[in-house]
């Protein structure tokens, strides 16, 4: 019976393992479609930060919608895999819901904001990538420190320097005319409506912005730590130079 008991376990602990490789597999897979073709566009199709209007950035660019379309459906599967069967933390599931709502807009409304599609909902995904696979040596640890761990070392550096130069050094200009633009339009707004849908994109924005720096600040200090971890291993022991 305890023998049984513990295949049972093994089994649904290696059963788990599968959901979560399949998982971030899905997850590297979708980022690096989505940032590929969000870099592309990004650098040969949209035009200039400061050569658009703040009106056509609200209403026009329909051209940008598969963006948001691929973002609505596979925040439509992230958000219950990650809420059921994973079990993300509130701050990510915040993020995907967050995500789902923006795409919703940027598809069906005509206020979408569609301008920054390719570079939030696409280029952004680049810098996911690394942690895709950083989050797969997480949940194989034992086998990464065992067989790889100066792999695992790397995804973590990588996924830093994306992280930073995208989100936070690259996308600095682009969240603050997002926002700029969206707290504009819902003082001038003048129907309830409106303010009621740039409203709620506003709030949108914000959040996803402080997550961003949030997550920044977590990120250096991951950096900051492997650093330090390095600088602890490279640097003799006190009690060895006296014996020395």
């Amino acid at each position: 019976m305890i023998r049984f008991n513990k295949k049972s376990k093994k089994k649904l602990r290696d059963d788990f393992n599968s959901i979560q490789n399949s998982y971030q597999a899905t997850n590297f897979c979708v980022n690096l479609s989505l940032g590929l073709y969000g870099l592309y566009t990004w650098i040969r199709v949209v035009p200039g930060l400061y050569t658009v209007s703040a009106t056509d950035k609200i209403i026009g660019f329909h051209q940008f919608v598969p963006f948001s379309a691929a973002q609505l459906g596979y925040n439509m599967w992230s958000i219950p895999m990650g809420a059921l069967v994973i079990g993300e933390s509130k701050a990510m599931l915040g993020h995907h819901v967050a995500a789902f709502i923006v795409s919703f807009l940027a598809s069906f409304f005509t206020i979408g904001y569609r301008y920054y599609n390719p570079f939030f909902l696409g280029f952004y995904e680049l810098s996911s990538v690394p942690l895709a696979i950083m989050n797969s040596f997480k949940n194989n640890r034992e086998w990464a420190n065992k067989n790889s761990p100066i792999s695992f070392i790397t995804a973590k550096v990588l996924f830093a320097v994306f992280y930073l130069l995208i989100r936070v050094f690259l996308g600095t200009p682009q969240m603050y005319d997002n926002m700029r633009i969206a707290t504009l339009l819902f003082i001038t707004c003048e129907s309830n409506y409106c303010r009621f849908i740039v409203g709620i994109f506003a709030i949108l924005a914000y959040f996803l912005a402080l997550l961003q720096y949030v997550w920044g600040y977590m990120v250096v200090s991951g950096l900051y730590s492997v650093y330090k971890g390095k600088a602890n291993t490279t640097t003799p022991d006190a009690n060895t130079e006296k014996k020395d």
